[in-house]
C-alpha cells in the first residue's frame, strides 16, 4: 500500500484538496502511516462538511483511533459518521 500512496501525495501535491484523493490517501496511509492517514482524513471532513464522504472519512477514522486505544475518540467518529449517512427510507 505503500506505492499506492506515494502516487497519492504525487497527486495530492499536483492537486491539493481533492477530496477523493484525500480519502484514498487516508485508507492507503490507515495502516502504514496512522498520523498521515489522520491529516488526510481530518482534511476530507474541513472541506466536505456534511457530505456523505465527510462521513466515510469518520468512520476511517473511528478506526484508526480504535487501533489507537482512544476509544472515546474512535466513538465521536462513530457518532459523526451515523449523523451524516442518509436516511433509509421507511417501508410502508
Amino acid at each position: 500500500m505503500e506505492g499506492a500512496a506515494e502516487e497519492l501525495r504525487r497527486s495530492d501535491r499536483l492537486r491539493p484538496d481533492m477530496p477523493e484523493t484525500l480519502y484514498a490517501l487516508g485508507k492507503a496511509s490507515a495502516v502504514s502511516n496512522p498520523k498521515q492517514a489522520e491529516q488526510a482524513l481530518n482534511r476530507v471532513i474541513a472541506i466536505e462538511k456534511d457530505t456523505q464522504l465527510a462521513g466515510t472519512a469518520y468512520f476511517v477514522l473511528a478506526g484508526i483511533h480504535r487501533k489507537q486505544g482512544k476509544t472515546e475518540l474512535a466513538a465521536q467518529d462513530m457518532q459523526e459518521f451515523r449523523r451524516l449517512q442518509p436516511a433509509k427510507p421507511t417501508s410502508p
